[in-house]
């Protein structure tokens, strides 16, 4: 049975919600947010203490549909899900609006073509807190000649949205610093960690954890933790978002050889370690790249230090390639 009404998270009324076999399951879909799952217990108890911030979690849930999939919010994870990397902070107005020119390349049929907006529903692209906000954005975008057009501003300043559509086309220079990904990744301060999950490794995450903060860099593991889409395609969004992946081979696990090689793909730099004394795999990375072998935690977390410091030193502020 589907319902129309409001969106539980952005509180648009162009929503559907629909049963999933039990009263207790909902696919809901609006326009605003785009596709989720959720539970009766998110629909009707929505927490006060993240009041004025739902339009954040409406930009993550949108974002992770332009990535082709369709998230489960969960009542219980709201305070994970709102500590998403892909996040911006809300008064980051330059990271809102690069959200905005990667969402106008993706939609862009080739340079020169042009993307229709719409005023109210289409702010979430850019984490906007009301098209108030999103116009804002648009014109920060224009006045930076990284695109033309816009809204009317008849249609934003009345408030009715009879003329909601806005035609903006990417200029030149818009559609280079959109194509780049490497720039932004450049400038990230993040190190990914693709290793084995069970009780056995949880030293050497922690070792690995505690070197990449001691250079600087802020660790990603994704273990245990809640995720609103499923954990191969939060993994893959991490290392997208990664200036550098530390690759743990031990074991020869096939995730972790799968991550380590999307991670190659992408170009991004990889730290292939290797524990002494276990089995060696002669696979390809064994074979053509050069990897750490460590005794222990302790050995694990200097060399891992050493080789950050070595060939990834922090980016220096406004130089994206240093």
């Amino acid at each position: 049975m589907s319902i129309s009404g409001e969106c539980p998270i952005c509180a648009y009324k162009q929503a559907t919600l629909t049963v999933r076999g039990s009263s207790l399951e909902f696919e809901c879909v609006c326009k605003r947010c785009g596709r989720y799952f959720t539970t009766h217990e998110f629909v009707t108890s929505h927490d006060e203490k993240y009041k004025g911030k739902w339009h954040l979690l409406s930009g993550l849930v949108r974002e992770i549909n332009e990535e082709g999939n369709a998230p489960d919010i969960m009542y219980k994870a709201l305070g994970e899900l709102f500590a998403d990397s892909r996040i911006p902070q809300d008064d980051d107005v330059q990271g809102k609006a690069r959200k905005i020119l990667s969402y106008l390349k993706r939609h862009s049929q080739y340079y020169g073509s042009s993307v229709s907006l719409n005023l109210e529903e289409d702010i979430s692209i850019g984490y906007a807190k009301n098209h108030l906000e999103f116009d804002a954005l648009i014109r920060l975008l224009r006045d930076s000649n990284l695109l033309e057009g816009g809204f009317p501003k008849t249609s934003v300043d009345n408030g009715d949205y009879i003329d909601d559509e806005g035609v903006v086309t990417l200029t030149a220079e818009g559609w280079q610093v959109a194509k780049n990904e490497n720039v932004e990744r450049l400038r990230s301060l993040q190190g990914f960690i693709a290793i084995r999950f069970d009780d056995d490794a949880d030293p050497y995450i922690e070792a690995i954890e505690n070197a990449i903060r001691a250079t600087g860099y802020q660790p990603q593991c994704i273990k245990e933790k809640h995720y609103p889409e499923r954990v191969m395609d939060k993994a893959i969004g991490e290392i997208r978002r990664s200036r550098f992946i530390v690759v743990d081979l031990t074991q020869n696990r096939c995730a972790v050889s799968f991550e380590s090689g999307f991670a190659y793909a992408l170009g991004i730099e990889c730290i292939p370690v290797w524990q002494k004394g276990t089995e060696k795999v002669e696979d390809f990375y064994s074979k053509h790249y050069k990897y750490i072998e460590y005794t222990d935690a302790t050995d694990l977390q200097k060399q891992v230090e050493e080789a950050i410091r070595a060939r990834i030193p922090l980016p220096k502020e406004g130089n994206p390639s240093t």
